[in-house]
């Protein structure tokens, strides 16, 4: 973990659940099955779009990001995660888009990461997009109402 890197957050994340802050989700810390436990960053009905800058160009072998569900608390896996990298920050290429394999109606509390391998490019810029489903499904005590995705570290290789 190269401490030199820097992220940029689109869409911001819950004040209640911010973990660390701006670089928690890049600062080597994974989180517990416990979403209370302050290593997980929690976004309400938006999606995670975090765009990290390596400082310089980087070999790219595999990129990983972690996700928790707890359906009990209206928090489910990102309907997908997609990767894209960049050179100069402005011009993105998608590399990979992975569709979540976790049932929306598993109960427990579950840690998925949801990894790329096999990448071998090089980039300086990374943008992780996670798809938040917006709302609870018809079938959850709290349909219609906000639900969460939970992320807590994206892991470069």
């Amino acid at each position: 973990m190269d401490n030199n890197w820097k992220i940029f957050i689109k869409n911001r994340y819950s004040s209640q659940y911010s973990a660390e802050g701006e670089r928690s989700l890049i600062n080597g810390i994974k989180g517990r099955k416990d979403y209370r436990s302050g290593e997980w960053q929690g976004f309400e009905k938006v999606d995670l779009d975090a765009t990290v800058d390596f400082g310089r160009i980087k070999q790219l072998k595999s990129i990983s990001i972690g996700f928790f569900q707890d359906i009990q608390a209206w928090i489910f896996m990102p309907l997908y995660v997609e990767f894209y990298i960049s050179k100069d920050g402005k011009h993105f290429k998608k590399i990979g888009k992975i569709l979540n394999p976790i049932n929306e109606k598993e109960e427990g509390k579950i840690i998925k990461y949801f990894t790329l391998s096999g990448i071998n490019k090089s980039a300086r810029y990374l943008r992780v997009f996670a798809k938040n489903r917006g709302v609870c499904p018809k079938w959850h005590r709290g349909a219609g109402g906000k639900c969460w995705i939970f992320a807590d570290e994206i892991i470069v290789k």
